[in-house]
């Protein structure tokens, strides 16, 4: 393996480069920014350490650099005394793949070279990725959860490709964009957020099938998988989403909403209150969370498709407070065929309204699901 290490503090880059020599790793020297970005694109390198503070540069510049003018996407390491996690985040944001807090710790450093290189090789070795109960083939462009067909676009294949083989790390959407998508990464992400939705319905990546697919606010994604324990043989229980207890004899009198179209706020502000249920209206899962507080609600509202916090990840976060463990979740969506129906409510949902819907006879309808659950209403 060879190693570019971009380092101005001459003893540390000997440091450096003695303790990679001692792993069987090569290593080409750089010592100034300047010298950095005229000779790497003549070096081939499996890996590259960048120091962050230079004096005649900056790390976080040269990564951009390396990425934008000569296209590579050879992994990147940051050295940095930076430790806070705004720092981290930028760094991240820009390109880099793993990051060291200084001083550095031979084995720690070495480990990590270790990992960053595997992660690559597996991705180049083998076109099946499989994590949990999800095995995607993407030489033969199918999909399977528990041995089921799962119909996905080639995009979404990609991207899936894509989070299966970086599962554990923060994904920005910068680097989603550029990786699975080929674009600029200063276009909308809104897109990448709808299709980062779609697949948590699709593959089922939730916390019931070991996966944790969590949005880092304003940067990325992170997914992240732990094994479950089988069920036992002598389970007879059968599932039910969290919050059909919470109705049983209960009566319905507040409400929380998301939803991110000001139009249809407007409407559900007019149509809940005509049919005599209080209700607090917010412009995404964000706000939503936020109102938790100062408000118990009795039921929550949620548009599936929404920035940042999409419905499917804020009722993720509702069901890690105490206070919201078992509040009933409605999803209200325009995609609203029946596989995606039971998908939302595989997910914990306990009813699905369908979009457009009719606002004068919208509170009849939540009321109608309040008493098909046992509730009061």
């Amino acid at each position: 393996m060879r190693i570019a290490l971009l380092e101005d503090d001459p003893p540390q880059a000997s440091l450096i480069a003695h303790w990679l020599a001692e792993a069987g790793m090569a290593c080409v020297q750089f010592h100034t920014g300047a010298a950095f970005r005229q000779g790497i694109a003549s070096q081939s390198v499996d890996l590259i350490l960048i120091d962050w503070i230079l004096p005649d540069d900056d790390g976080v510049e040269v990564l951009t650099w390396l990425r934008n003018t000569l296209g590579s996407q050879v992994p990147v390491m940051f050295t940095t005394t930076r430790a806070e996690e705004s720092a981290l985040v930028h760094a991240l944001d820009h390109g880099a793949d793993d990051y060291l807090i200084k001083p550095l710790r031979r084995s720690e450093m070495i480990a990590r070279i270790h990992a960053l290189l595997r992660r690559g090789d597996k991705a180049k070795a083998s076109s099946v990725v499989t994590l949990g109960s999800i095995v995607i083939d993407s030489g033969r462009h199918t999909a399977t959860v528990n041995g089921v067909p799962v119909d996905l676009t080639d995009r979404e294949l990609e991207l899936a490709l894509y989070l299966l083989r970086n599962h554990g790390r923060l994904l920005t959407r910068r680097e989603l964009l550029e990786n699975v998508w080929n674009t600029n990464p200063q276009v909308v992400t809104r897109t990448v957020d709808t299709h980062i939705s779609r697949l948590r319905i699709k593959l089922g990546l939730t916390a019931e099938n070991g996966f944790e697919l969590t949005t880092v606010y304003h940067k990325g994604y992170r997914l992240e998988y732990q094994p479950i324990a089988a069920p036992s043989a002598n389970a007879t229980d059968v599932a039910r989403p969290a919050g059909v207890e919470a109705i049983r004899g209960k009566s319905l009198h507040h409400l929380l909403c998301a939803e991110d179209n000001p139009d249809l706020r407007l409407i559900l502000e007019a149509a809940l209150g005509f049919g005599g249920l209080k209700a607090i209206i917010c412009e995404s899962g964000v706000e939503a969370l936020a109102q938790l507080a100062d408000h118990t609600p009795d039921l929550i509202l949620l548009d599936v498709m929404m920035p940042g916090l999409d419905g499917p990840e804020t009722l993720q976060a509702l069901r890690k407070l105490p206070q919201t463990q078992n509040t009933p979740v409605i999803f209200v969506t325009a995609r609203a065929q029946p596989s995606e129906i039971q998908d939302y409510l595989a997910l914990g949902a306990i009813a699905v309204i369908p979009k457009p819907f009719d606002p004068a006879m919208l509170a009849n309808r939540i009321k109608e699901i309040w008493r098909e659950h046992g509730g009061l209403a």
